[in-house]
């Protein structure tokens, strides 16, 4: 009885985890604790989460990895205190430029993974760097409205090249080897 009782449960849960909603949550989660993870810079902090949101774009099915982006910006608004700001003020901080480009990077990068990947290296790095790309467009573009454009580039690009390269790196890596099944 009691083998039967474990099988059931077992089977239950791998149901449960092959659920797209039950994906689509822990995912958010999942790039919400890599919120915590924060290099303090002003005015537009270095957190993990973009490299959460990466490497979930290149694991997770495309409805799975954007649910999971929205879900994850929707905490903030339902009043649980992931960023600095919280409520729909967050949408109007400098930085709503990159919580748009969240939604648009992981948009792409999924595209681009179900159109071109093969799996390699190469092609999903290149695929997360046009992501990173429209990231960057939009999050200095809101910069640029509010500060102008070189100030823009110089306090949300700039300082954040080599760091968001390494990112880059680091999710392509560990997406290129999990879907080799070395991880």
């Amino acid at each position: 009885m009691s083998l039967t009782r474990s099988l059931t449960s077992n089977l239950l849960l791998k149901k449960l985890a092959q659920h797209t909603l039950v994906q689509t949550f822990c995912l958010s989660w999942f790039i919400t604790l890599a919120t915590q993870i924060r290099v303090p810079f002003y005015p537009v902090p270095m957190i993990m989460h973009d490299w959460a949101i990466m490497l979930v774009a290149l694991l997770a099915a495309r409805r799975v990895a954007l649910g999971a982006v929205l879900l994850f910006l929707s905490y903030p608004v339902m009043g649980i205190p992931i960023f600095d700001v919280s409520g729909l003020a967050l949408f109007l901080d400098p930085t709503a430029g990159y919580l748009a480009g969240f939604v648009l990077m992981t948009a792409i990068i999924t595209t681009l993974k179900d159109r071109y990947s093969n799996g390699s290296f190469g092609v999903n790095l290149g695929i997360v760097m046009i992501g990173n790309v429209v990231l960057f467009a939009a999050g200095l573009s809101r910069l640029a409205y509010l500060m102008g454009w070189r100030m823009a580039i110089q306090v949300g690009l700039l300082p954040f090249v080599w760091i968001n390269i390494t990112k880059v790196l680091l999710a392509t890596s560990m997406a290129t080897y999990w879907r080799r099944g070395q991880i």
